[in-house]
């Protein structure tokens, strides 16, 4: 479906625009697994901006050493959004780790602890029912008239409008929607390493991750991964900028 121009309804929307700014678009994770309070594990409700769920783990990990394979989470959200879900961090029943974990309000970059609690069980991949989203859509037509009756009806027609809509997706469904995004931006890459992975060859689907530089990116991403398919390994980890980070830990371990 990517780039298809396909809808399910056949009601007219209510145009605008979406995602002009990162804090116009939420995420919320709605748990299957709620911590109890007690036991030998520690839950984190995180609210995040312009990250991405593993930065943010690789973060609370380097801060408190330890191996970020002790941390689980239950998906995946945005990195353009403002998201909350639950991490989980195994193993940590003293109280001085308790107080290790809540010492870290307000240092991880662009992250809140909303909530730091205990729970029985681990966090693992899919533990969650579903996420909750609220996107604010802007620039609607009529809205931003100086004319205070010629707002009033925009928002009424646009409000009219969407309850159509809604109805009819309530009775189909939405579609499962793969866009880009699931392929990796700017560098669509990632069915390309997931092929490599499929066929067994281990070391091509590094060098499609690390090398293979692409146009789409800038000069100094293209210069550190031409470097590696040169087989200059020092130099493309030198020419790596912070964006590059998985790229520099699967680096480090070659």
């Amino acid at each position: 479906m990517l780039n298809a121009n396909t809808y399910v309804t056949k009601e007219e929307g209510i145009g605008g625009t979406i995602r002009n700014r990162w804090e116009d678009f939420y995420v919320e994770e709605i748990p299957e697994v709620i911590p109890e309070g007690e036991g030998p594990n520690i839950y984190i409700w995180i609210e995040k901006l312009g990250r991405t769920t593993l930065d943010v783990l690789l973060d609370i990990a380097r801060d408190l050493h330890i191996d970020r394979k002790r941390m689980g989470f239950a998906g995946m959200k945005d990195k353009k959004a403002i998201t909350r879900q639950w991490i989980c961090i195994a193993n940590m029943d003293s109280e001085e780790q308790f107080n290790q974990v809540k010492a870290l309000e307000g240092t991880i970059h662009n992250t809140e602890f909303l909530k730091v609690v205990r729970g029985r069980k681990k966090l693992r991949m899919g533990q969650l029912v579903g996420n909750k989203f609220r996107i604010l859509v802007k620039d609607i037509e009529g809205m931003d008239s100086d004319d205070e009756e010629t707002r009033r009806l925009a928002i009424e027609d646009a409000a009219q409008r969407a309850d159509a809509i809604l109805k009819t997706l309530e009775k189909t469904g939405v579609p499962n929607y793969f866009g880009w995004q699931r392929f990796g931006k700017p560098r669509t890459n990632t069915h390309l390493v997931g092929e490599a992975l499929i066929q067994n060859d281990l070391k091509e689907a590094v060098r499609r991750y690390i090398g293979n530089p692409s146009p789409e990116e800038g000069e100094e991403a293209r210069a550190a991964r031409q470097a590696y398919d040169d087989g200059d390994w020092e130099k493309s980890l030198e020419l790596m900028h912070p964006g590059m980070r998985y790229e520099k830990m699967m680096l480090k371990v070659l």
